[in-house]
């Protein structure tokens, strides 16, 4: 009876840097990280900003009357305010 295959190792080990590929020393890679964390959190703000004015001219659209049909964008552009800020949430907790 053959031996049962083995798993495969889990982790750096199980895909190496090729030879003489350059590595990035550790204290650059912590400066680049910091920087991505700082675009990204302003990125969060100015989101955060967008969304609340697109519920103001949505709530606005709202207390006029406007129909659904001229609502809609306005729903949509919330929307897409929303995604883009769990987008960035997620990328900021991807950050070590």
């Amino acid at each position: 009876m053959p031996a049962p295959p083995r798993a495969k190792p889990a982790g750096p080990a199980a895909n190496p840097s090729p030879a003489g590929f350059p590595r990035v020393q550790e204290d650059t890679q912590k400066a680049r990280d910091g920087d991505r964390r700082h675009i990204l959190e302003q990125e969060l703000a100015g989101e955060q900003r967008n969304l609340e004015q697109a519920r103001k001219d949505l709530s606005d659209q709202q207390a006029a009357g406007a129909s659904g049909d001229r609502i809609a964008p306005y729903r949509d552009r919330v929307g897409q305010h929303e995604r883009n800020i769990q987008a960035i949430q997620k990328e900021l907790g991807n950050l070590k």
